[in-house]
């Protein structure tokens, strides 16, 4: 059978590239990232990928992206309370997972632009383009890191609660017009 890499190539004479894999029943989100790429799949009693079209692939991450967006607001704001209570071991906490967050939304946006070979300055919603939305949360997560680093807390909640959440609920419209920008289909 092999590895995971020798079934890509086959696919992509179709147009198609694996989109999941699970290996003896366990969902292997992470299937693409190096460290797993070459993983010899002949040791697994059940082997299970699913294949897609790019396209179909980076609309499912979009969609996943959009979702993420009001928990991600939510945390935003709770973790700024947090922060304002004084409870350092736990916002930090906090802090870290939308960090994580915030960098995968942004990681999304930009391939898809590339997946969907657009420049994301003239993908629109309303007055905006995708590249302002995701540049501004870009210097957001910036300021963030910096008061986080000069352990000014109260500047880590502002930031959080009144630049970070609400760039966020801006970024989902911004997101499904990039879905449905003319070369996403």
């Amino acid at each position: 059978m092999g590895d995971l890499v020798t079934h890509d190539p086959g696919l992509l004479d179709t147009g198609r590239i694996v989109t999941d894999a699970r290996f003896d029943g366990v969902d292997e989100p992470a299937f693409r990232e190096p460290d797993r790429l070459g993983r010899v799949l002949d040791t697994m009693a059940v082997v299970e990928v699913d294949s897609g079209t790019p396209a179909s692939l980076m609309d499912r991450c979009l969609t996943e992206a959009v979702s993420a967006i009001p928990p991600l607001s939510h945390a935003a704001v709770r973790v700024a309370a947090v922060f304002r209570r004084g409870e350092l071991e736990r916002a930090n906490q906090g802090l870290l997972a939308i960090a994580d967050g915030l960098a995968s939304l942004i990681s999304i946006v930009g391939a898809a632009g590339l997946a969907y070979q657009v420049d994301l300055r003239d993908v629109r919603c309303g007055d905006r383009a995708a590249a302002t939305a995701v540049t501004e949360l870009g210097g957001h997560l910036e300021t963030l890191v910096e008061a986080q680093q000069a352990e000014t807390w109260s500047a880590v909640a502002d930031v959080l609660q009144f630049e970070i959440e609400p760039s966020l609920r801006s970024l989902g419209p911004v997101l499904e017009s990039l879905r449905s920008s003319p070369r996403a289909s």
